[in-house]
């Protein structure tokens, strides 16, 4: 990429990458939610995720810039943002922040969540090896589905964007 862009003095690129775990700011997802504990199956180092390559997904997002600078750009920027996941509601809420109020959200959230939820149905062979049985893999996946519809769970991923 760098080769090709640089040729041209007036190039510009922008990068994205997303951590995988669901964040929540204010505690409206249980630490123990199924939508908060998948993540753990593939993209933590010492599980399944070793195997399949998917443990290094975090650190995809976090050296994004250092590796955006080791290929040769300079002045290299990045902003980290947090990209909703699941139905946020989009009504007023005691806390009132944005993204409780902005239906921008609720898309994007909407998006999200069924970008994930694809992957994990891509991924129920695998996760059959984990849970035991398609039933359990069917019934783990309902409980991320219904999570991620629950309107008054806040959840998002951080998004990593390096920029030249």
């Amino acid at each position: 990429m760098y080769r090709v862009l640089i040729g041209t003095g007036t190039s510009w690129i922008q990068l994205t990458e997303l951590r995988p775990a669901l964040c929540c700011d204010n505690n409206s997802i249980p630490a123990n939610a199924a939508s908060r504990t998948w993540p753990n199956i593939f993209f933590v180092p010492g599980t399944i995720g070793d195997t399949l390559g998917t443990a290094q997904f975090d650190n995809m997002a976090t050296m994004l810039k250092a590796r955006v600078e080791a290929a040769g750009f300079v002045d290299v920027h990045e902003y980290i943002d947090k990209a909703p996941v699941g139905s946020w509601h989009t009504g007023n809420t005691s806390s009132k922040t944005l993204a409780e109020t902005d239906p921008r959200f609720n898309r994007i959230g909407r998006c999200m969540a069924q970008g994930w939820l694809g992957w994990l149905d891509a991924m129920k062979p695998v996760l059959e090896s984990v849970y035991g049985s398609a039933a359990n893999v069917d019934n783990i996946i309902a409980q991320i589905r219904n999570d991620y519809a629950n309107p008054n769970y806040h959840g998002y991923n951080l998004m990593y964007v390096s920029f030249v």
